[in-house]
């Protein structure tokens, strides 16, 4: 059996309540980011907020949860790619709402079972709140960072 290859699409800043960002522009390069990987072999993508730095422990801001389901429904809509979601610094929970609404197969946390010190301030494990979301919709796959 062939080794999966997982690329990363970094996004540039997502809109806020109190940062405006082009959402349309933001879908276009999502879009064609997860394209050419594909055209190159790639067998699946993780979507990242990567450019919403400096991070907070969680994502919060409603606006930035829809853009990203947005975004990453699109990718999936467009690729054949497996598609994931990553919600920086450590939404599992967000992340795993996002990949169920947008068609994601699965979901990147960074601290799934450990508490992680991090320059956002101390990260507890994300797997107690991904239980209830897991149970009902199992269909999903969690994977931690190494």
């Amino acid at each position: 059996m062939p080794k999966e290859i997982i690329a990363v699409i970094h996004l540039p800043r997502l809109p806020s309540i109190s940062i405006y960002a082009d959402l349309n522009s933001i879908i276009d390069y999502a879009v064609k980011e997860a394209r050419l990987l594909e055209e190159l072999g790639y067998s699946g993508v993780i979507v990242e907020n990567y450019g919403d730095a400096p991070y907070y422990k969680r994502v919060r801001d409603p606006l930035t949860l829809c853009s990203m389901t947005s975004i990453v429904r699109e990718v999936v809509r467009t690729t054949s790619l497996k598609v994931g979601v990553n919600l920086l610094r450590n939404s599992g929970r967000e992340a795993y709402s996002v990949a169920v609404a947008s068609g994601a197969r699965f979901i990147r946390v960074n601290a799934l079972v450990e508490t992680v010190v991090s320059d956002s301030g101390v990260i507890e494990p994300e797997a107690p709140r991904l239980k209830p979301l897991r149970a009902n919709y199992p269909e999903l796959r969690s994977t931690p960072t190494y």
